[in-house]
């Protein structure tokens, strides 16, 4: 907020919502396999017992997953990067493009900005 103040910008905040479940895994880190949840069987019409072993693979992030946090990173970074931002040599969670600054940490966002560049904000 230093920053905000000392160069006179205004600050957004933003929550993201379930952002671990936004992520896809990326298969360069590994497959990740869970095991079917009792009570699979009735809801896919199948006999008990069928699915004794069985796993799914998964193709979005969990929550609980130790790589989830890793997966949205890349996955958010990719994004900003996408916008035009580019990743500062500092910190790998800051992104700029000179006008526009953005700070992530996990599902936090913080965008500080001048007010002449709101509307390329929003």
């Amino acid at each position: 907020m230093n920053v905000a103040v000392r160069f006179d910008l205004d600050v957004k905040q933003y929550d993201v919502i379930n952002a671990f479940l936004y992520s896809k895994i990326n298969k360069e880190y590994g497959r990740v396999f869970c095991k079917l949840l009792d009570g699979y069987e009735e809801f896919m019409g199948l006999s008990k017992g069928v699915t004794n072993g069985f796993v799914a693979e998964l193709e979005m992030a969990l929550y609980g997953l130790k790589e989830s946090p890793l997966f949205w990173y890349n996955e958010f970074s990719l994004a900003l990067q996408a916008a035009g931002l580019s990743k500062a040599n500092e910190e790998p969670y800051i992104f700029t493009n000179g006008r526009v600054l953005v700070l992530f940490y996990v599902d936090d966002i913080l965008v500080f900005y001048c007010k002449e560049e709101q509307q390329k904000v929003n």
